[in-house]
């Protein structure tokens, strides 16, 4: 698994509501979904934060559980 976001990209930073759209499979319900909502994983740059790649917190379209997904990594996450 990532060993620290932070190390990874001292820059990283969360936000809440809308992230890049992705899509996945989702390791509660087994959809295939598409989402564009959850928190963010972002880069800060000049006191503004902004996303590129689709990193961070996704909430499934169909049974709205939460995944993490960054780079190649994509981890169920217990509620």
């Amino acid at each position: 698994m990532v060993k620290d976001l932070y190390e990874d990209n001292a820059t990283n930073s969360w936000k809440n509501g809308e992230t890049v759209e992705t899509s996945y499979i989702c390791g509660y319900c087994g959809h295939e979904v598409s989402s564009n909502r959850g928190m963010a994983l972002q880069k800060e740059q000049g006191g503004i934060g902004y996303s590129i790649k689709p990193y961070g917190v996704y909430i499934c379209t169909h049974c709205h559980m939460p995944t993490f997904i960054y780079k190649d990594i994509q981890v169920v996450m217990s509620v």
